[in-house]
């Protein structure tokens, strides 16, 4: 944690909890309503989800997102979790992994 004196005689304090700066296009969770970056889905992850147009990371764990025909009012009770409004568009999300074998 530091503390810093700003211009104006203001100060900033910044935390290692303080949220990452959205880098990519942002993209808002329907289930709490939080802004995470979304980026262009790798190949390996297009190959897994041939129709991915986003990738959003929840913690470690990329969830690719694929666009509906659903407005954000129309997605189902429960399901809000997976669920992204992205430039306007509501994306459902599967989340994806590899592992290398040895």
């Amino acid at each position: 944690m530091s503390n810093g004196m700003i211009a104006g005689g203001a100060w900033e304090q910044m935390t290692f909890f303080a949220p990452l700066p959205i880098t990519g296009t942002p993209a808002i969770s329907l289930f709490d309503h939080t802004t995470h970056s979304s980026e262009k889905p790798s190949e390996w992850m297009k190959q897994l989800v041939p129709d991915g147009e986003y990738v959003v990371m929840v913690g470690t764990h990329p969830l690719v997102m694929r666009k509906t025909t659903l407005t954000a009012d129309e997605v189902p009770e429960g399901h809000q979790f997976y669920h992204y409004l992205i430039d306007g568009a509501v994306y459902a999300g599967i989340f994806v992994g590899k592992e290398n074998a040895e």
